[in-house]
């Protein structure tokens, strides 16, 4: 970031961030960090038939993935590190990928704690394991779209939608009323033209706050396509606190919308 971070008190979205990693060991927090186990804590707040259509396909869970065991999936097909964000293989419809080199990665992670570096401990309260899900994508095989809620005490206070996350990728980031705001998140992303908002947006917000209820900062992730979405992943540890805004004074802007231990 450039600076030593105020943690006595935390002002700033990536201060209070920080202070989360340092301070907070809440259990929960390990099991939304799980992509596994994320699915049972769903269900559990929403309810086993109304948390299914909002997850994509579960193939198969393995500690020991080999090349038979991920070719047997076939392609369109999703490869992740339960106990990591980021660590993901994508192998697209028709596709003939070297399994053999995929399942090597794969095990590569196993063998890595995901968050010991930066000091996220709920990563490593998480047992690693390797899953595979069904891959959205758009009809052209452009991957889905990240649709993302940050929710502040149970109310949704800026949306970020973000084209093409691993081609070329842009970034929207809008409040609550779909007005977009002149920054961006990420050295690599454009700032997105503005966009209609997607046809569901509300009914997705609103998903997005239940899920969120009862936390003080959690943003919901969902995927995105022309014709299905699913949820994606539940964040808590955004950029690890050391996420850079440009322009950088909406850190403390976005910081003063969460209550953090009664600071605001």
């Amino acid at each position: 970031m450039g600076h030593p971070p105020q943690l006595d008190p935390p002002r700033t979205l990536n201060e209070k961030v920080t202070w989360r990693k340092l301070h907070v060991r809440d259990p929960l927090y390990a099991v939304i960090s799980d992509k596994v186990a994320l699915r049972g804590h769903l269900a559990a707040v929403l309810g086993a038939g109304r948390a299914a259509p909002l997850l994509t396909d579960l193939l198969g869970v393995s500690d020991r993935p080999t090349a038979e065991w991920l070719a047997g999936f076939g392609t369109g097909i999703a490869i992740k590190a339960n106990h990591a964000s980021g660590w993901n293989l994508f192998v697209r419809e028709g596709e003939t990928p070297d399994w053999e080199t995929l399942a090597r990665i794969a095990r590569h992670w196993l063998r890595r704690r995901y968050g010991v570096r930066k000091q996220e401990w709920a990563y490593s309260q998480v047992r690693p394991r390797i899953l595979v899900e069904r891959l959205l994508t758009f009809p052209d095989g452009r991957l889905a779209d990240d649709l993302k809620f940050w929710v502040f005490d149970g109310i949704c206070r800026v949306q970020q939608i973000e084209h093409d996350r691993f081609g070329t990728p842009a970034q929207g980031i809008y409040d609550r009323d779909w007005k977009q705001f002149p920054l961006r998140l990420r050295a690599d992303a454009g700032v997105a033209a503005p966009v209609p908002p997607p046809a569901r947006l509300e009914e997705l917000r609103a998903l997005a706050e239940e899920i969120a209820a009862g936390h003080d900062y959690l943003r919901v992730d969902f995927l995105m396509t022309e014709s299905r979405f699913a949820l994606n992943e539940l964040t808590i540890y955004r950029g690890s606190g050391m996420n850079r805004f440009v322009p950088d004074h909406y850190d403390r802007e976005f910081g003063d919308l969460w209550t953090l231990g009664g600071l605001r």
